[in-house]
């Protein structure tokens, strides 16, 4: 944005600011703390606790860990702007992992800082430069994002989730910290821990330190008394126990290789052969994944707002016809009033089996809605246009393995054996599933696919639903 033009009375009261920050000043290294600079910068960031003792280091490098919304961003970017005026015009660098996040995320909350405080600024994002104006010489940030910094030395660097961050990039730029015309040189970051994504800087997050190289601090989400009502409890809904003290209390909990369905107990989510199905109130719920190799379908029955999976297919070197074959033939020969079309059917799966191959032929749910069509069988899709990502799904499913209303039939020894087996890629790759063995992962996507389409059906008012787009389709 453009420089604010300032009215007399903005510049005698920007004037009168700088003065009150003159006073604090000190020539070798900068006045007493960031905290007490702050206060006067700005005077409408009201830190809390956790937050003050951040600002308050003098530690050469210090960090704030904590959970979604615990307050890690506006700390950092708070502390960079104490930095930036202390160091006036040399540069601080803020490094983010994404251009994405520096746009969405890191400029925002730097705005938000100078707007709620009548500091007058300029962005300029072509080169990501936030140039704050405090009197006759700016304060200059550089906002950067995944990538190397070029250019002259840094007075301090500031560093947005670092260990989702190439650790050779974070080098070159602490190496960058090494102004000599800079009042206080300073390294300092936040972060949440990502055990699955994280290859490095595991030991920070072991416990807190407090020295004059180091000075770490973790706020989990519930310390944050500004969240909005019912924040926590929404993040609560989505996470297992173990995923919310991630994401919640700011630790990191390795899991021994990386196994994805970590929630998964055999003594709380096997059961014994469900025999006693009850037409009026069950539910039937088919989940299907396309891979040729093999065709997986998942049988639900969802009772009692509980799923329990009865039976499960994985046909090799098979196609969307052959399988839906094998899975009519088990619903008529299981289900009677199926056959008799005294009971619907809902058939959800993979999102990606709406398309069409490129020559026109039909997609799977055409042939799936024509198999079943073609038995007089009565049927509902609920397919959504797009599947939602990897790790949401696979969060949903171990919440819904930990609070016990996903339950796996004995006999369904390659769907368990799949759970127990199905694990991340290597850290550093992201949240992608290992799919090295081609036997392993099928049947848990088709599972998770028809889980997580059909958790409205959980609670009919449940006004939180994370169903992003579905729809329920009567064919007869």
């Amino acid at each position: 944005m453009a420089k604010k033009k300032l009215t007399l009375l903005e510049q005698a009261l920007a004037r009168e600011k700088e003065l009150q920050v003159e006073k604090l000043a000190k020539v070798s290294r900068g006045v007493k703390n960031n905290f007490d600079l702050l206060k006067v910068l700005l005077p409408n960031y009201i830190p809390q606790e956790k937050q003050s003792l951040f600002h308050k280091s003098n530690a050469d490098e210090k960090g704030v860990k904590g959970g979604y919304g615990s307050g890690k961003t506006i700390a950092l970017c708070a502390e960079a702007i104490a930095l930036a005026y202390l160091n006036r015009p040399i540069l601080v660098v803020i490094s983010s992992p994404t251009e994405d996040l520096i746009e969405d995320t890191t400029y925002a909350t730097l705005k938000m800082l100078c707007d709620e405080n009548n500091i007058a600024f300029q962005y300029t994002s072509t080169n990501g430069l936030f140039k704050i104006f405090f009197g006759e010489v700016s304060g200059n940030i550089r906002l950067i994002g995944g990538r190397y910094y070029k250019g002259p030395n840094i007075a301090a660097l500031g560093l947005d989730e670092p260990f989702s961050q190439r650790r050779d990039i974070v080098n070159n730029l602490i190496a960058r910290v090494r102004s000599k015309k800079a009042k206080r040189l300073e390294t300092f970051w936040s972060g949440t821990a990502e055990p699955e994504l994280m290859e490095w800087g595991t030991e920070f997050f072991e416990k807190d330190s407090d020295t004059k190289k180091l000075f770490t601090i973790t706020i989990p989400t519930r310390e944050n008394k500004h969240l909005p009502n019912g924040y926590i409890e929404r993040l609560q809904s989505k996470y297992d126990a173990k995923t919310q003290e991630v994401y919640l209390e700011g630790k990191f909990i390795l899991r021994s290789a990386n196994p994805a369905y970590h929630s998964f107990d055999r003594k709380k989510n096997v059961a014994q052969t469900i025999s006693d199905i009850n037409f009026s109130t069950d539910e039937i719920v088919l989940g299907f994944d396309f891979n040729v190799d093999p065709m997986s379908c998942a049988v639900f029955v969802l009772r009692n707002k509980v799923f329990y999976q009865i039976k499960d297919f994985a046909l090799n070197n098979s196609n969307t016809k052959e399988l839906c074959v094998a899975v009519i033939a088990y619903l008529k020969n299981c289900f009677p009033a199926i056959a008799q079309q005294k009971k619907s059917i809902i058939i959800s799966g993979d999102a990606s089996g709406r398309r069409r191959g490129t020559r026109g032929y039909f997609s799977d749910y055409e042939i799936i809605r024509d198999e079943f069509a073609k038995e007089e069988l009565q049927f509902y899709f609920n397919i959504p246009t797009e599947n939602p990502a990897v790790r949401d799904r696979v969060n949903f499913v171990n919440k819904l393995f930990e609070s016990e209303r996903f339950v796996i039939d004995e006999n369904c020894t390659k769907s368990i054996r799949d759970r127990e087996l199905v694990s991340w890629k290597s850290a550093g790759e992201g949240f992608i599933l290992d799919k090295s063995k081609k036997d392993l992962t099928h049947l848990s996507d088709a599972a998770d696919y028809a889980l997580w389409n059909c958790q409205q059906l959980l609670s009919a008012n449940n006004e939180d639903s994370s169903v992003s787009v579905s729809r329920r389709e009567k064919r007869h």
